[in-house]
């Protein structure tokens, strides 16, 4: 499995004394984690944690801590992070902090996210965002940078769920489906669909994603960061993702592989 838990919390040596300042005053508690993402391989499942939450679970008992998860909509995680009723949110992209000025990144990313079109084995050439604008495109309603960048297509529907927006492609009421790589690769194997639709390359947009603190929390976000650092370079990251992905090589998802493959 690589290097264990002795040699991350080396690695934690190499941090400022002063950020581990106050450890045992928090050290007792779960650190309560709100995410928002419930899709098998990235988030919790009915097959496990998923990538996002097991890596986390390493990463805080590395700097002694537990984390308590729950899976809540979107706004209501933020609302309830940012007033410091949670400790932290994710993932989310980079600039979650600009927006809500009581988050602090924790300054590593966990996974990408690869906003990808969706659609039939060598039916449709992507290059960029504007190459969808002769389509009729799905999207899942509410992500902004789909609903954003595809104003401009033939039609664009906005579908209240991902298992929804894949049945619609399914049943041929959209060309092409917009969303997230990994979580669109889970769900065309839950549903059958591997065969009929394929991620088509390249990527519209990649986004690192990260885990963001409530700013009374703030002082975790290094010791975390460099847990998450040291689980990357030890290989243990890579055998606890690879342990979530079963028999689903790491390759496969290309969003999580940028992070966590083995070098």
């Amino acid at each position: 499995m690589g290097v264990g838990r002795r040699d991350i919390l080396q690695g934690l040596l190499l941090i400022p004394p002063a950020l581990l300042l106050g450890r045992a005053a928090w050290a007792s508690s779960p650190l309560r984690i709100n995410t928002h993402t419930a899709l098998w391989p990235l988030g919790p499942s009915g097959r496990g944690p998923g990538v996002f939450l097991a890596i986390l679970e390493a990463a805080a008992r590395a700097i002694g801590r537990t984390i308590d998860a729950e899976v809540l909509p979107a706004e209501r995680s933020l609302r309830l992070v940012s007033t410091g009723v949670d400790h932290a949110d994710g993932p989310r992209i980079e600039q979650m902090d600009q927006l809500y000025p009581n988050l602090v990144r924790v300054p590593e990313p966990i996974v990408d996210y690869r906003f990808v079109a969706f659609a039939p084995p060598g039916r449709l050439r992507v290059a960029d965002w504007a190459s969808l604008a002769p389509a009729h495109v799905a999207v899942v309603r509410g992500w902004k940078i789909l609903e954003k960048n595809l104003a401009g297509a033939a039609s664009l529907q906005t579908i209240r769920t991902p298992a929804l927006l894949f049945e619609h492609l399914a049943r041929g009421r959209a060309e092409v489906a917009v969303f997230e790589e990994s979580m669109g690769i889970g769900l065309l194997a839950e549903r059958g669909l591997t065969d009929r639709f394929v991620p088509v390359q390249p990527p519209l947009a990649v986004r690192p994603m990260f885990l963001f603190l409530h700013a009374e929390q703030g002082a975790l976000a290094e010791p975390l960061a460099a847990a998450l650092r040291q689980l990357k370079s030890s290989g243990e990251g890579a055998a606890i993702v690879t342990e979530v992905l079963g028999e689903h090589p790491l390759s496969e998802f290309p969003g999580v592989d940028a992070h966590w493959g083995r070098t």
